[in-house]
């Protein structure tokens, strides 16, 4: 990566735990381009996936 010019990643913070049979993808969308301002959710596609065969309800934090 020496010949990647300096870049910073500016976001509020996201965290939460996933716990099994939860499961979370990440997908690149595209590359990160220089000097362009882009939000994260058009570089990368993230998922939350149950990997149970029986069905699983998850509520959004903000909702409870």
């Amino acid at each position: 990566m020496d010949s990647v010019p300096t870049f910073t990643l500016s976001s509020p913070p996201v965290e939460f735990d996933v716990v099994r049979p939860a499961d979370v993808r990440l997908r690149v969308k595209r590359p990160l381009k220089v000097h362009q301002k882009t939000a994260i959710s058009e570089v990368f596609d993230i998922q939350l996936m149950s990997r149970s065969r029986e069905p699983a309800s998850y509520l959004s934090p903000t909702l409870g």
